[in-house]
C-alpha cells in the first residue's frame, strides 16, 4: 500500500512538471503571451484583444510651393522684342503638430499561432504660409488634408529565440484622403519706364482620393526583463488610387492690362502608388487580475504615401512623422 502511494505521489509531481515545463497557461513571466512555449489543450478557445493609439503626428506634403510662393515680373523690350523675366520663391506649406488615433481589435487562435486583426486610423491637420512686405499680406494659402485608414492583417507569431519574436503579416490596406487647397498669390510686374501692374491668383482646389490593394509586413519584439522590451515594424503596400481632382482657379491683372480669367476644371486620375510604414519604440507588458494581459507602447513612427497629390504642379509624396503612445488589452 506504501508503495502505491508513493508511485502515485511521484506519477502527479512528473505530471505537475511536465504541465509547468510545456506551459498549460504559456504566459511568461512578466505576462503576455509566449509563443515560445507550446499551445495546450486550455488555450483552445484563444485570445481577444483591443488596442488604442494616440498619434501625435506632423504632415508634409511636396508638389505644393508654386501655390505658396512669390514672385515677380520685369519686362524690357530690345529691338522691338518685349522679354519677360521672372525671379520665384517656391514655398511649402508649413504643418504644425496635431493628434489623431487608432483603434484596433483582433483575435489569436488557441490551437495555433495565427492571429487576425483589424485596424482604423483617424488623422487630419492644416498647414499654413504666408508671405508678408512692408507689415503687409501679400501672399496667403492653406492646405487641409483628412486622412482616414482601415488595414486588415493576417500574421503568424513564431519565436526565434527565448527573448526574440516576430510576426510577418499579410493584408488589405483601404484609404480615403480629402486635401483641399486655398491660396492666393500676388505678382508684381515692372514694365518701363516707370509702369507697374500686377497679378492676383486666387486657387480654390480640392481632391478626394480613394484607394485600396495589399500590405506584406513584419512585427519584431525583444523581451528585456520585468516586462520591458523593444518593438519594430515595417511594411509596405500598393493601393490602386482613384483621385478626383477640382479646380476653381481666378486670375486678375491690374490695369494697364485689365484682364480677369476663371478657370475650372475637373479631372479624375487612377493609378497605382506605393506606400511605407516604419515604426520603433520600447514596450512594458503585465498580466494583471483574471489573466488580463496589458501592455503599453511609446515610440515614433513614418508613414510615407509616394506621388500621392496632384492639386500641385507635380505628384507630391505625402507623409506622416510623429509619436505614438498605445495600450492594449487582451484577454
Amino acid at each position: 500500500m506504501k508503495i502505491r502511494y508513493t508511485l502515485l505521489t511521484f506519477l502527479l509531481a512528473s505530471t505537475g512538471s511536465l504541465l509547468t515545463a510545456y506551459g498549460v497557461n504559456a504566459y511568461g513571466e512578466q505576462g503576455g503571451y509566449d509563443y515560445s512555449q507550446p499551445i495546450s489543450h486550455e488555450q483552445s478557445s484563444g485570445k481577444f484583444f483591443i488596442k488604442g493609439d494616440f498619434l501625435y503626428w506632423k504632415p508634409h506634403v511636396s508638389g505644393l510651393e508654386l501655390n505658396f510662393g512669390t514672385s515677380s515680373v520685369i519686362t524690357t523690350t530690345v529691338d522691338e522684342i518685349e522679354i519677360f523675366d521672372m525671379e520665384e520663391l517656391d514655398l511649402d506649406p508649413h504643418f504644425k503638430w496635431d493628434a489623431g488615433y487608432r483603434v484596433g481589435a483582433g483575435y489569436q487562435f488557441g490551437c495555433s499561432n495565427w492571429e487576425i486583426s483589424a485596424l482604423w486610423t483617424h488623422f487630419q491637420s492644416k498647414g499654413t504660409r504666408s508671405v508678408n512686405e512692408d507689415t503687409e499680406t501679400v501672399n496667403s494659402g492653406q492646405f487641409r488634408i483628412k486622412f482616414d485608414q482601415i488595414d486588415l492583417m493576417l500574421g503568424y507569431n513564431t519565436s526565434l529565440t527565448c527573448d526574440l519574436t516576430l510576426k510577418p503579416f499579410i493584408g488589405v490596406r483601404g484609404a480615403t484622403m480629402r486635401e483641399s487647397l486655398h491660396a492666393v498669390l500676388v505678382t508684381d510686374i515692372t514694365i518701363p519706364p516707370d509702369g507697374l501692374a500686377t497679378e492676383t491668383r486666387n486657387f480654390d482646389d480640392q481632391e478626394r482620393i480613394n484607394g485600396i490593394g495589399p500590405l506584406l509586413g513584419v512585427e519584431g519584439k525583444w523581451k528585456m526583463g520585468d516586462g520591458f522590451g523593444f518593438y519594430g515594424s515595417a511594411a509596405v503596400g500598393l493601393m490602386y488610387e482613384k483621385h478626383k481632382v477640382e479646380f476653381d482657379d481666378t486670375d486678375l491683372f491690374t490695369a494697364p492690362y485689365s484682364l480677369s480669367l476663371s478657370s475650372f476644371n475637373e479631372r479624375r486620375v487612377h493609378d497605382f502608388n506605393w506606400n511605407v510604414d516604419l515604426a520603433v519604440g520600447v514596450s512594458w507588458e503585465t498580466c494583471i487580475c483574471n489573466g488580463f494581459d496589458l501592455e503599453m507602447k511609446l515610440g515614433v513612427e513614418h508613414h510615407q504615401y509616394f506621388n500621392h497629390s496632384h492639386l500641385g504642379t507635380d505628384h507630391g509624396d505625402l507623409s506622416f512623422s510623429g509619436g505614438v503612445f498605445s495600450i492594449s488589452l487582451a484577454l
